[in-house]
């Protein structure tokens, strides 16, 4: 399986996965995704430049299955974001603090999808340029690419 086919088949697990622990966690979200929440996730999947919108993202189609329009969508918001908008890695470590399943969706979200160029960038802000406070934040996005990188070689 290439690289590109694992990054989706993770993220719509990550997505599964998501949206399971809503359903467990007897959050009182409906686990209703209706047609036209499901064509609204996949237009908007790609979109997403600031925390507060992909949070915003997340809590309204969390419901949803990812398919890997949407998944990947999701994937390139979160690393432009970050890559685009490093200097606002402490509004997503704060929302991490205050939802645990949005920081799982996020990291998920950094996969195979995306391009060596944005996950070389990520190790290279989150090493170099990690804000005060922010080091296991930093040391989580280093890790997750560090991954990324080791198990696509160990696979060539």
């Amino acid at each position: 399986m290439n690289r590109k086919a694992r990054g989706f088949i993770l993220l719509l697990m990550c997505g599964l996965f998501v949206n399971r622990l809503q359903a467990q966690a007897g959050s009182g979200v409906s686990i209703q995704c209706t047609q036209v929440k499901q064509l609204g996730l996949e237009k908007e999947a790609s979109e997403l430049r600031n925390w507060p919108s992909l949070y915003k993202s997340y809590r309204t189609y969390r419901t949803c299955p990812f398919d890997a329009d949407a998944a990947e969508g999701y994937s390139e918001s979160v690393a432009r974001i970050l890559v685009d908008h490093w200097d606002s890695v402490s509004e997503g470590a704060k929302l991490f603090r205050n939802d645990r399943t949005f920081e799982k969706f996020v990291f998920g979200a950094l996969n195979d999808t995306l391009a060596d160029a944005d996950l070389e960038r990520i190790r290279s802000l989150s090493n170099d340029s990690c804000p005060s406070g922010m080091e296991l934040v930093c040391k989580r996005f280093r890790a997750r690419v560090d991954y990324l990188f080791t198990s696509e070689n160990e696979r060539q």
